[in-house]
């Protein structure tokens, strides 16, 4: 693949950003769950809105499903500019995908409890059973995200070049960021209060944080790859550059086993 059509395959997967803030606040906003229920309503109120809301809860909730591949899509693009960074070793390009994925699927598995509540009825002692099954891991399964943030921020602070991939106020921004997701991940010990799963530090800061963050990348990602474009083959990393000398040593004729 040249690198004009791989670096337009990476603009499209960073376009998978803003598809997957779409899809998750779409989603939420269909289904009723943009505002988080308390953790204190009752098992009868609980089943109740399982019972009256089943066709926009799955309708939206399905609808948001779409966004947790966006989000692999999205870091994988990610992922290759910070290749970009650590050369032939992408140690940390390669945690950053990994960490993405697992992301992806601590976001789905709590949406398909919640579409299993909303299945059929039952008990509402079950139902309520279910929706602390499905927002306590969706708010507070924060710990992936953080080493992804991590990953992102070490690699861009190693970078040393003079024009650097990403700027270093980026590497910083993803450790803050990282910070302020660690209070959701203590919800289990709140039922009320700004760090319960519906309080104003562990919900509401916490979705706020990650798509401010996940914008700004998306900005800073399309920045990478027109400086990519314009630098050229040798701004690929070193593998590219290795490919670009051996194909000039071959069209010049030298013995490349030297």
């Amino acid at each position: 693949m040249t690198l004009g059509a791989n670096t337009a395959m990476q603009r499209l997967c960073a376009w998978a950003a803003p598809g997957c803030t779409l899809f998750f606040f779409g989603g939420f906003m269909i289904s009723g769950y943009l505002f988080p229920p308390d953790p204190m309503r009752s098992a009868e109120a609980t089943a109740a809105f399982y019972a009256e809301n089943a066709a926009s809860i799955k309708t939206g909730l399905v609808l948001m499903c779409l966004a947790g591949g966006l989000w692999i899509i999205y870091s994988a693009a990610v992922s290759v500019q910070m290749m970009r960074i650590e050369g032939r070793y992408p140690v940390l390009a390669l945690a950053q995908l990994g960490l993405a994925t697992c992301a992806c699927i601590e976001f789905i598995q709590p949406v398909y409890v919640w579409l299993t509540a909303a299945y059929r009825p039952r008990s509402p002692e079950i139902q309520l059973m279910l929706n602390d099954m499905g927002w306590l891991p969706f708010d507070g399964w924060v710990w992936t995200i953080i080493w992804q943030n991590a990953a992102i921020g070490l690699a861009v602070i190693l970078d040393k070049r003079p024009e650097p991939v990403f700027p270093r106020w980026y590497g910083y921004l993803c450790f803050w960021a990282a910070l302020l997701y660690l209070p959701a991940g203590t919800n289990v010990f709140f039922k009320d209060g700004p760090i319960a799963w519906n309080g104003i530090i562990s919900w509401w800061l916490l979705i706020i944080d990650i798509f401010a963050w996940v914008m700004i990348t998306f900005f800073l990602l399309l920045r990478a790859i027109r400086r990519q474009e314009a630098e050229g083959p040798a701004a690929g990393g070193d593998v590219e550059q290795r490919l670009a000398a051996l194909e000039r040593r071959l069209a010049a004729g030298t013995d490349v086993s030297a």
